[in-house]
């Protein structure tokens, strides 16, 4: 998914029934129907034969694993200790369930560990899903630390945990995510 179907997605099925729903099903239904129009309208063999053996790093490859892993390990533990205590998700505010876990463990992870079987078989699915999820993970990596900050700023306490190896581990991922991103643009014949 791209960005704008990620975030559109999050506030369709996430937020508060409110005056923009109808706002937020527009984003949504156009987002989403407008990148699988785009998708359809690459010629794959086109990409296979610009693209040769340019994503051959092992860095990407690692890239592609640590973060279908790491968005699992974010999020996966807060659900199992909210089942076992037998209560909700912390921090879930407005929202009727955490969105972005969904999101990141339902879609971006498969995605990102789809994504990197594909690029080892050379495919041309793997090279247009790798430029996607590196420019997601680059945005989430610049959105969080200034979400962060406003949501300080308005009072809501953070325990320094959360921050430490969520709000970190993105940043790290956006890091290298963008490093990937321009170094795939530079390599495109």
């Amino acid at each position: 998914m791209n960005t704008f179907s990620c975030y559109s997605a999050s506030i369709v099925f996430g937020v508060t029934y409110n005056v923009l729903h109808l706002v937020y099903i527009a984003l949504f239904s156009s987002s989403l129907f407008g990148l699988i129009i785009a998708f359809n309208t690459i010629d794959k063999t086109q990409v296979e034969h610009r693209m040769g053996d340019k994503v051959s790093s092992k860095g990407v490859y690692m890239f592609l694993l640590l973060t279908g892993i790491s968005l699992i390990v974010a999020w996966l533990p807060d659900i199992i200790k909210s089942l076992v205590s037998g209560r909700s998700l912390e921090l879930i505010e407005v929202y009727t369930t955490q969105i972005t876990y969904v999101l990141d463990m339902e879609i971006i992870a498969p995605t990102a560990l789809i994504c990197l079987s594909e690029l080892k078989k050379r495919s041309s699915v793997g090279y247009i899903l790798l430029p996607l999820l590196l420019t997601v993970c680059t945005i989430v990596g610049i959105m969080l630390p200034i979400q962060t900050i406003f949501q300080i700023k308005v009072g809501i306490s953070l325990p320094i945990g959360a921050i430490v190896t969520k709000i970190g581990t993105f940043i790290v991922l956006a890091l290298f995510a963008l490093y990937f991103n321009l170094k795939f643009y530079k390599n495109i014949r």
